[in-house]
């Protein structure tokens, strides 16, 4: 009886740390594939696939998109762009804002973006153009951007580190 209760333990033990294996070993490594390419390229928001991912930090789109989501973005072209898509976009002072296209500017061969925060009383203040875009909303992940910026800190890590060390 005890041997086989020791036994489903160590099953179930096994099936944990291969769940875990499964979803952080991917995650990890692109982690660390988007952390080299953030050294290398410093001045640009480093993807992977073509895709970039981007943690949410404040409320301005809920209930769209949440504080603490992972959102994921992709290169477009002017010519995609249409009044109510949500774009990522570089500001003035070089923050990335999400926010939803309310009316598109052409103007002398030269676009330009408003945008807004779903959750904003008013338009943003200045336009976009086309060199700002990051790129255009293409999906989330509710709170992973959350888990994922807990993880990078000391007891996030001593956590993880402690979860292997318990199931190996």
């Amino acid at each position: 009886m005890y041997g086989e209760n020791n036994a489903m333990k160590k099953k179930i033990r096994n099936i944990i740390f291969a769940v875990f294996c499964i979803i952080f070993i991917p995650v990890l490594i692109i982690n660390f594939i988007i952390m080299i390419k953030s050294f290398i390229n410093p001045n640009e928001v480093p993807g992977i696939f073509g895709y970039k991912p981007m943690m949410v930090m404040t409320a301005s789109m809920e209930d769209t998109i949440m504080t603490g989501d992972l959102v994921f973005v992709k290169k477009c072209e002017n010519k995609e762009l249409k009044v109510g898509d949500i774009i990522s976009y570089r500001d003035n002072y070089d923050t990335i804002i999400t926010h939803r296209i309310i009316e598109i500017i052409k103007k002398d061969n030269e676009i330009k973006y408003i945008t807004k925060g779903d959750n904003n009383n008013t338009e943003d203040s200045e336009y976009v153009t086309q060199e700002q875009i990051e790129g255009i909303y293409v999906g989330k992940i509710a709170k992973l951007g959350g888990f994922l910026e807990f993880i990078q800190t000391p007891v996030g890590i001593a956590i993880i580190l402690l979860f292997i060390v318990f199931f190996v």
